[in-house]
């Protein structure tokens, strides 16, 4: 299912790759554009047509199907709405979307560096530049940061130099050559270095040949700026040549669409359709593949869930047996330390009961001796020895009944403990596991655990 998933994946990204460059010449895509037209600075000459061109731009761009940023062009504006809007102008192109920037009034370089004035700046010196001025480089960053498909920037920004009488040796004419990141193209009204032409009517040359040539089906974007360029040039008997700064772009895009196709364009439109029919058909079987493996996926995740909770168990279980044998090694433990005690008190009363009968022995001679003194004594004699025969056999029948009873308890004792060592053997004297022994003897040396721990 894997493989099919992915030569699926891999057919479809050849089909887009042999079709892309038609595809998107006909497919639609997402278009916005950011207009900012200023004209009415305070702190420098204005610009008669900069805000007439922004509108015009607006109205060509809306035209031709591309969203608008803040739903019209920004016109007069100050510094944080033109860093506002650009900001949005990025969101928005993160979404896919073609991207066209235009902007119109002045424009400088100061040591390299394009950059777009506000109609409130006012730089009396290097220093304010940073903190006066829109660096340009920030709308391309917005652009590159987007990852989408095709940029395009229009500078018609250099029309004359505001700062022309603040002295400062850094500012160059008019805009300085910019090299367009990956997927850019970079349009301005003139050549790096010159000052384009705000106009003589109601709009420059630049935007009126752009907004005219823009709605002209069938050119695509190079030919679309090749086309503003000639008729700039022409307009202005050559004193004003526009120019276009370019990275590689990926397939073709037209402002107006295709407009009139030959047969041959029409073959590829239906090879196209064909293409992306195939194209829906793959992608559909993608899908189907890419759902089957997710639900393998679930299904492993779920018997690898199983197994965990399985095998949890069975650790509990084998913890919940160790505990038990723990305990009851601990029994057995305790039960041969009582056996060995009650062996040691058994041979003190075997000891015991063993000196008693000796002492009956003694006695027992001793009365004999006193009885056949008894008989071989005079009359008066036999009165005495009788006397003490009769007390010594009473201290003998005494001692002999005490001793007999010590011996009885003793065998009791024997029995006893003869059953409780045939029970610990029955029950204690089994292989262990060492984890249980170690458990149980890991704070003893003693006979019991040295005797387990040597098997």
């Amino acid at each position: 299912m894997m493989n099919r998933f992915k030569i699926a994946t891999m057919i479809i990204a050849l089909l887009l790759g042999l079709a892309a460059s038609d595809a998107w010449a006909t497919s639609p895509e997402k278009r916005v554009a950011l207009v900012i037209g200023n004209g009415t600075y305070r702190n420098t000459a204005p610009l008669k047509n900069s805000v007439n061109d922004a509108r015009l731009m607006a109205e060509t761009f809306s035209a031709l199907g591309f969203r608008l940023i803040g739903d019209g062009p920004l016109i007069d504006a100050e510094r944080p709405a033109m860093e506002q809007s650009i900001r949005s102008f990025g969101k928005a192109l993160r979404e896919g979307a073609v991207g066209v920037f235009y902007y119109s009034g002045h424009g400088l370089q100061v040591k390299g560096t394009n950059y777009m004035a506000p109609v409130s700046a006012k730089v009396t010196g290097e220093s304010d530049v940073k903190y006066e001025l829109v660096d340009v480089s920030f709308v391309l960053d917005e652009m590159g940061n987007a990852g989408n498909r095709l940029n395009i920037v229009i500078l018609d920004a250099c029309r004359n130099n505001p700062l022309s009488a603040s002295g400062m040796r850094s500012v160059g004419d008019g805009l300085a050559t910019m090299t367009a990141p990956a997927g850019t193209a970079i349009a301005f009204a003139t050549q790096p270095g010159n000052v384009a032409r705000d106009g003589a009517g109601s709009h420059s040359p630049y935007t009126e040949a752009l907004a005219k040539t823009l709605r002209t089906p069938g050119l695509d974007l190079f030919d679309t700026f090749n086309e503003v360029g000639l008729m700039v040039k022409k307009s202005t008997d050559g004193r004003q040549q526009p120019w276009l700064s370019s990275s590689p772009i990926e397939g073709k895009f037209f402002f107006a669409g295709l407009g009139r196709t030959d047969s041959k364009q029409a073959d590829n439109t239906a090879e196209i359709a064909r293409a992306k029919a195939e194209v829906d058909r793959l992608k559909r079987e993608a899908d189907a593949a890419k759902a089957a493996i997710i639900r393998a996926n679930t299904d492993a995740a779920e018997i690898k869930r199983r197994q965990a909770d399985e095998d949890a168990r069975a650790e509990a279980k084998r913890r919940q047996a160790d505990a038990d044998a723990i305990e009851e090694l601990r029994g057995c433990r305790d039960d041969a330390k009582a056996n060995a005690e009650a062996s040691n008190q058994l041979k003190r009363d075997y000891d015991s009961i063993k000196s008693g009968w000796d002492m009956l022995q003694i006695e027992k001679r001793t009365l004999e001796s006193t009885v056949s003194l008894a008989s071989n004594s005079d009359p008066y004699s036999q009165v005495y020895f009788r006397y003490m025969a009769t007390t010594q056999q009473n201290d003998y029948d005494e001692h002999y009944r005490n001793v007999l009873a010590s011996a009885n308890e003793y065998k009791a004792d024997k029995d006893a403990l003869a059953s409780r060592i045939d029970r610990f053997n029955s029950t204690c004297q089994k292989r262990w596991a060492k984890r249980v022994v170690d458990e149980v003897c890991s704070d003893s040396d003693d006979s019991f655990c040295a005797r387990l721990s040597s098997r």
